[in-house]
């Protein structure tokens, strides 16, 4: 009996986590796009396109294969933008213990969310901005530092003029890259920003959430790239 109970009470919860999810993805999503675009398009099963990533310079890993999910279509102080989640993997060779016989599988090596933006003005240089470890240490320094050791501490910043450098990565600018956590930053002179999270919260992701906090939380997720712009903006 208890096991019969079990595997009702099991079957009752992942029906109740789809119909959770495909709230999320629903009604709770578009709310939570009213509550920080005036114009915004939602489609749950695309994501920012591979020609993006390849144009944005992002310190990212190289990788194989490029998927994602929860493309967001918006306008933001009437400038275009552009987020979804983001997973990179690469394809690894292994020989199947059981079998003995070589297999392919996906290694995933990066996860999170990202954005591609336009600020509407022009830069001197472009600027790059990764967490310190072994992706960073290919970015350099090129000179720059700033006056807050703990982002200096955090992350490695690559800009050709480093006065340039210096005027974007306002203080506003760095404590909300710090905020942010594990976050990649490219600012091209033309005025297009990309930023990446890597976290493993993906964009109108139900998770484990209760319903009446999931619409809360998915104005938290938007509003950390909004947050960004309006810091790059000054």
């Amino acid at each position: 009996a208890g096991v019969i109970i079990a595997v009702i009470g099991g079957v009752m919860g992942a029906s109740g986590g789809k119909k959770l999810q495909g709230a999320a993805q629903g009604g709770l999503a578009q709310d939570a796009l009213r509550a920080v675009f005036q114009e915004a398009e939602y489609l749950p099963r695309q994501h920012i396109s591979q020609e993006t990533l390849q144009a944005s310079g992002l310190p990212l890993p190289q990788a194989e294969r490029m998927s994602g999910s929860g493309l967001v279509r918006a306008r933001y102080h009437r400038r275009p933008l552009e987020i979804s989640n983001l997973e990179l993997s690469n394809t690894q060779a292994y020989q199947n213990p059981e079998t003995e016989v070589w297999e392919d599988r996906e290694l995933p090596i990066f996860k999170g969310q990202w954005m591609a933006a336009d600020l509407g003005r022009t830069l001197p240089c472009d600027v790059q901005a990764a967490p310190k470890g072994k992706l960073s240490r290919l970015l350099g320094r090129e000179g720059f530092a700033s006056e807050n050791p703990e982002f200096d501490r955090r992350f490695n910043v690559r800009c050709e003029n480093p006065a340039a450098g210096q005027s974007l990565l306002s203080p506003r600018v760095m404590d909300q890259l710090l905020k942010m956590g594990s976050v990649y930053l490219s600012v091209k002179a033309d005025g297009r920003v990309f930023a990446a999270i890597q976290t493993v919260d993906l964009l109108f992701d139900a998770g484990k959430g209760r319903p009446d906090g999931l619409t809360q939380r998915f104005v938290d997720q938007l509003r950390v790239f909004t947050d960004l712009l309006d810091a790059l903006k000054g």
